[in-house]
């Protein structure tokens, strides 16, 4: 069978796919502190991290916990798009020495905080640096998208991290474990990961670890589905898009179609070229040229010999 028929058969069945609903894989929806995200919100560079240096447990229930021993572990309940539901078994997981870490501005995990004795306050849409005590010294975390955190009927609480001297995290301890709360979700998001915060914050969420194993919770989450049709809508997508630089070239005057042509041709080849980059023969060649190498095979001081050797002739 030709590559060009397998081509065509492939193509084929690509259409043919694409006109169905058959799933084709399932991703996290809009951009939220999943380690499945990629995109600016998500986790994904800090868990990977983390995963490379000890063991990382995901769960989607609760009720998973009493797999994990609780003086070994700590939990992460980062930004959840939903309610997080039988929080009693959290509590009871963290009351045989547990440590949650809640980070959450949305407000849903307010049944779990309230029965300790926290409740969230205002949302502010800012950006600011919150004052953290970490051990005996105080460093300076970034705080994206935040809620102040009070503490209702909380006896055994402290501070631990302030902005503008009102409280934004806590540390409540409930029997024999420990509840961490902070009004905000975005503490090691990518985003941050990628700026000079990410040392502190970074910092911040490892003081609160304290060597344990890392348990990561994605429940509480909104997935989506991508199926087939997308393709058909990528396809669609594309053909308008040649339609239309087509239509441009063709009613447009000689002059505008000539720059028109003129600039796609460089945005096709700056696109190949950053997407698929130079060969190695390619870089091999280049450096050759600038150092005054081969060219085409022949090396320039065998040309400059043969015609040494010419002129010597012609001289006779």
């Amino acid at each position: 069978m030709s590559r060009a028929l397998t081509a065509i058969l492939i193509l084929i069945a690509l259409l043919a796919l694409s006109q169905t609903r058959t799933p084709l894989y399932t991703t996290v929806e809009y951009d939220p502190p999943s380690i499945f995200n990629q995109g600016p919100g998500g986790i994904s560079i800090f868990y990977i991290q983390e995963m490379c240096k000890h063991k990382t447990e995901i769960i989607y229930s609760v009720e998973t916990l009493q797999h994990y021993e609780p003086d070994e572990h700590i939990l992460l309940i980062i930004g959840p798009d939903t309610e997080v539901e039988m929080y009693e078994r959290v509590l009871e997981w963290v009351g045989r020495g547990g440590i949650v870490a809640v980070m959450d501005e949305l407000n849903y995990t307010a049944p779990l905080l309230s029965s300790t004795g926290i409740q969230q306050g205002p949302l502010y849409r800012a950006i600011a640096a919150g004052k953290c005590a970490i051990g005996n010294a105080t460093v300076d975390v970034l705080f994206n998208v935040y809620r102040t955190v009070k503490l209702i009927n909380s006896t055994n609480a402290e501070i631990l991290c302030e902005v503008d001297e009102e409280p934004v995290a806590v540390l409540v301890r409930y029997a024999d474990g420990i509840i961490m709360v902070s009004g905000d979700s975005s503490t090691i998001i990518n985003s941050v990961m990628d700026s000079p915060y990410h040392i502190n914050n970074t910092l911040f969420v490892k003081y609160l670890m304290g060597g344990r194993e890392l348990i990561v919770y994605e429940g509480s989450r909104l997935y989506t589905t991508v199926e087939a049709r997308a393709i058909a809508y990528t396809l669609d997508t594309l053909t308008k898009v040649l339609s239309m630089v087509v239509e441009q070239l063709v009613g447009s005057d000689i002059l505008k179609r000539a720059l028109l042509f003129l600039v796609t041709v460089c945005m096709a080849t700056v696109y190949i070229a950053n997407k698929f980059g130079l060969s190695r023969k390619q870089f091999t060649a280049l450096r050759n040229i600038r150092s005054g190498g081969e060219r085409s095979g022949i090396q320039i001081e065998n040309i400059i010999s043969g015609a040494s050797l010419w002129l010597k002739e012609v001289e006779k």
